[in-house]
């Protein structure tokens, strides 16, 4: 009887969520909102805010993965590499809490066996990707969201439901077909529409159709996800080789040199360079998708003022006090960072105690 109303629950769920995206994302940004809200409350409450935050991640793959076989989307990939890249994004979002609860469990060595074990897996994973299954540039969470109001928006021009708000949905749609939908075509002051030359398919394959309304962010999905990585060189290769053994390589010197050396810091940081280097002197052969993975990798290098010895030594003062005559001069606003500021301590060691 349980397990009939549970499945009623879950159909009618996924129903909910075809017929309304835009849910799907309220839902995983309120339970988020309680993640941040109960840190440092309790007891275990880092842990409890962990396991919540990583089962919104998890619930948020499960609702792109329901919208991406409404919409039909096509993987050009095989379906090893496929499962290989959900399996990563699935390590990354419960990552933490299992470092955490491996703390909890075990105390200092538990945790550390944990983030050891959890880096080998990504670490084994990410080179199976890349020197067996030639992926290219390994990105830290391979399979991408979805744009919820893209395809709520899309879904509603298909019909797969009513217009629930009126002309503003269908304003939104007007909009929206115009400035992507008939981006290959001509508007001429008749009104008529003409298709551009340069857009026409192969002589063979026309059949003087217009583009149609439907399935839009379906083909904008697709294009992104089946553009092939690019085929990296030698040199490339190795600096990718490198970056992905490097949490290794850092938990290998901590091991040896402590984790209040400088030297874990210095040999991650500079294996980070290194890769960076390699992969910018040929940006200009990367997709838009690993120029954006590059771009993500150089902002990450700010991190490095987060993480020990650097944020023990010199970040950790200078924050804290920029933060609190923030929270003592900003109205309302900074009374919330009151909360956070105690809790910095406690984020510097979950989140940044792996480069």
């Amino acid at each position: 009887m349980a397990l009939s109303k549970l499945k009623k629950f879950a159909t009618a769920y996924k129903e909910e969520i075809i017929c309304n995206p835009t849910f799907a994302t309220e839902v995983e940004c309120g339970l988020k909102c309680v993640s941040y809200l109960i840190s440092g409350r309790f007891n275990n409450s880092t842990l409890v805010s962990e396991f919540i935050f990583g089962s919104t991640q998890l619930l948020s793959l499960c609702h792109d993965f329901v919208l991406k076989n409404a919409l039909q989307i096509q993987h050009a990939v095989d379906i090893t590499v496929l499962k290989l890249q959900s399996f990563l994004n699935i390590i990354e979002y419960l990552q933490i809490f299992f470092e955490y609860g491996g703390l909890t469990l075990a105390k200092e060595r538990g945790k550390w066996i944990v983030v050891t074990v959890v880096q080998l897996i990504k670490a084994v994973i990410k080179l199976l990707l890349l020197l067996k299954y030639k992926q290219g540039i390994q990105k830290r969470f391979p399979v991408f969201s979805l744009d919820r109001k893209k395809i709520q928006i899309d879904f509603l021009s298909n019909g797969k439901f009513g217009n629930q708000n009126g002309g503003h949905i269908q304003e939104q749609l007007d909009n929206y077909h115009n400035s992507i939908n008939f981006a290959k075509c001509n508007v001429l002051k008749s009104g008529r529409i003409m298709r551009k030359l340069e857009c026409s398919p192969e002589r063979t394959k026309r059949t003087w159709q217009l583009p149609k309304k439907t399935s839009l962010y379906k083909h904008l999905v697709e294009t992104r996800l089946n553009v092939p990585p690019t085929k990296l060189n030698e040199m490339q290769t190795f600096s990718e080789i490198v970056y992905i053994v490097k949490p290794l390589a850092h938990l290998g010197a901590m091991r040896l040199f402590g984790q209040l050396s400088w030297y874990p810091f210095m040999i991650s940081l500079s294996m980070d360079l290194f890769n960076i280097a390699v992969l910018k002197s040929t940006e200009n052969r990367l997709n838009r998708t690993e120029v954006n993975e590059l771009y993500i990798r150089k902002s990450h290098l700010l991190l490095y003022l987060l993480k020990s010895p650097m944020f023990d030594n010199h970040t950790k003062d200078k924050l804290v006090s920029i933060l609190r005559t923030a929270s003592n001069n900003i109205p309302v606003f900074g009374r919330l960072l009151v909360p956070f500021i105690d809790y910095l301590p406690t984020y510097q060691k979950v989140y940044f105690h792996v480069h």
